[in-house]
């Protein structure tokens, strides 16, 4: 053999000895042990190990968040004008400015009532719904990040594959032979040999769960055997073949349902990952974006009347201040003229008074500022921006009904929570399917046929003796290989897929458990809303003639103190009850009224209706 050749053994030599050479000289340094030169106090631990490093991140911070005035309080009150809004508006700027979903589930203020902020999105960031859930999971690439594989990764699995791959061999090899009679024989001493292989495939998954593959091989060999009848030559071949499954792991249903077969997920412990159980995953994803939106729209409408309350009780607060002002200056000015009815005593309690409305007048106030910034929070916006929200609607005083038939069959059919549990007991009842398929033995049929060519050249032909070319000799015909016949394999007990199809069974069975107290628990809600919208109506009508004649007592005891002057000033206590009476039934009004809104909104809001969740003025 030529050893100028370009496939000469020295020029194999040289190049593995590069290659060696790049891998070595590359790659990462191994750190010896840092503990080795410790003396036990762990001070790398505490010193380097600990250290507090910040991301270098390119993303500019939002700008209502970074430039927000200083919050409004009751040092700080000062703001340039109020805002009137519409809840329709509201709503509008909460749904445009919501990528990531917001949610009030926080703390609690025993004083006021209201929410304070909540710290989901600091605290469990990944676990929030966005706009963008449904989109990762129909693009979830597989099981990551909790995520099960999306409908466009389980239908790659049918996706045809190619492969191809080249090698380059060099062999030289001593042969144990006599040298006298390899002389004779005209044996080589030492074998040397190139060998440069090229393989290419295409294969492909169909639904029924069969492969079918297309694949070429094609084989230059030199070498020095003087007994061949080339020195170097080429062989080459087409080769198709096919597997298809006729028991498990066969069908169109069962491959939807679980993906083609393969044996590295093995039987009965396997996930299902097919694109139906991977639709159903979108659809719980879609589910679960409906869901927070109603949420969201819910809190906002919430939001929006407590802070119409809150507005409604400053005013009554205000109103009491007033009044109660007006009493001690009254008092005052008896007592130090010296007429009868004054007296320290009675001067101090209208003076209690006064500091007591003041004191809920500026818990009132304070509620106004922690409900205006919950509804700017949902809304989106920046905490603080010179304006004060105001509520431009007014709740419903209308009485609104329910047919029950009605309301609970549309909240059985449309409510989220029962849908998204449906999908689950639908994925069940495919798992159960393809489990059960894991029962049948593994039968497959199988079957081959291959074209082969040989030759000293690969293409043309002109080469020397009976096999010029190896593409002529292919396409020829004239030689061929073939192949038919079935493939068994079965566990003896089937214990695993026994377990994965009873899995599968009591995993359905659960479900459907659930949904049936789902269902039972939802006709609890509703009906405790109906109760309640029932109630808060009723208490309208109640603490609206309360109201009224809470004010008749203040107007009457006022103005015997006013006309009387010192002969009436023992009235003095009952006016003091009266103006208290009236700051309540004022306050409770406006909270009955605020809660029968907030009670139709809790009916919608087990139905699902978003027609009347997103357009509030239907209804009312």
């Amino acid at each position: 053999m030529d050893q100028n050749s370009p496939m000469s053994p020295t020029l194999h030599k040289i190049g593995l000895t590069l290659c060696l050479a790049l891998v070595a000289g590359t790659g990462c340094q191994p750190t010896q042990p840092f503990y080795f030169g410790e003396d036990g106090d762990l001070s790398h631990y505490v010193g380097v190990a600990t250290e507090i490093d910040y991301p270098a991140v390119s993303e500019p911070t939002l700008s209502d968040a970074q430039y927000a005035n200083a919050p409004l309080t009751l040092e700080n009150a000062n703001f340039e004008e109020f805002w009137e809004i519409s809840l329709a508006d509201a709503i509008k700027i909460t749904l445009a400015n919501s990528k990531v979903l917001r949610s009030l589930g926080g703390r609690i203020d025993t004083m006021s009532g209201i929410s304070q902020p909540s710290e989901a999105l600091l605290a469990n960031p990944d676990a929030l719904q966005t706009i963008y859930n449904p989109a990762i999971q129909e693009s979830a690439p597989g099981y990551i990040n909790g995520l099960m594989t999306g409908p466009e990764a389980a239908l790659s699995a049918f996706d045809a594959t190619f492969s191809s791959s080249l090698f380059w061999e060099s062999f030289e090899d001593p042969i144990n032979v006599n040298p006298a009679e390899a002389i004779v024989l005209e044996l080589a001493r030492v074998n040397v040999q190139d060998i440069v292989t090229f393989q290419s495939q295409i294969q492909k998954t169909n639904v029924a769960g069969g492969t079918s593959t297309i694949s070429t091989t094609t084989t230059f060999d030199d070498n020095n055997n003087p007994r061949v009848l080339y020195g170097s030559s080429y062989r080459t071949d087409i080769k198709g073949e096919f597997r298809q499954p006729l028991l498990q792991g066969m069908g169109a249903e069962y491959n939807r349902i679980a993906g083609p077969f393969s044996n590295i997920a093995g039987i009965g412990t396997r996930m299902f990952d097919g694109v139906l159980i991977a639709r159903i995953q979108t659809d719980r994803a879609i589910t679960e974006f409906e869901a927070g939106v109603r949420n969201l729209v819910a809190d906002v409408e919430n939001t929006y009347w407590e802070l119409y309350y809150a507005y409604r009780n400053l005013e009554a607060r205000k109103v009491g201040l007033t009044s109660s002002l007006r009493t001690w200056q009254t008092v005052q000015a008896i007592t130090r003229a010296g007429s009868i009815g004054g007296g320290k005593e009675r001067e101090a309690l209208a003076r209690e008074q006064y500091f007591s409305f003041r004191a809920q007048t500026e818990q009132a106030k304070s509620d106004v500022f922690a409900a205006e910034n919950r509804l700017r929070f949902l809304m989106g916006i920046a905490a603080t921006d010179g304006r004060l929200i105001r509520p431009s609607d007014d709740p419903t005083m209308a009485k609104v009904t329910f047919d029950w038939g009605n309301i609970l069959s549309e909240s059985l059919a449309r409510n989220v929570e029962l849908r998204k549990q449906q999908w689950r007991i639908k994925q069940r009842e495919l798992e159960v399917i393809a489990a059960k398929n894991h029962l049948l033995p593994r039968l497959d049929m199988v079957g081959s046929y291959r074209w082969l060519g040989f030759g000293h050249d690969l293409l043309g032909d002109n080469g020397p003796g009976p096999y010029p070319s190896a593409w002529n000799i292919l396409f020829g015909g004239d030689f061929g290989e073939s192949q038919l016949g079935v493939e068994m394999a079965m566990n003896i007990g089937f214990r695993a897929e026994l377990s994965a199809v009873r899995n599968a069974q009591l995993l359905l069975t659960r479900s459907k458990a659930v949904l049936k107290e789902q269902e039972l628990e939802l006709s609890h809600l509703l009906a405790d809303s109906v109760r309640q919208l029932a109630r808060h109506y009723r208490l309208i009508e109640t603490n609206f003639n309360r109201r009224v004649a809470a004010q008749a007592q203040v107007d009457t005891f006022q103005a015997k103190i006013d006309v009387g002057f010192g002969r009436n000033i023992e009235q003095l206590d009952l006016l003091l009850e009266a103006q208290r009476r009236l700051a309540e039934a004022e306050a409770e009004y406006y909270r009955s009224l605020v809660d029968y809104n907030k009670a139709i909104i809790q009916i919608q809001f087990h139905k699902l209706w978003m027609q009347q969740m997103l357009m509030p003025n239907l209804y009312q």
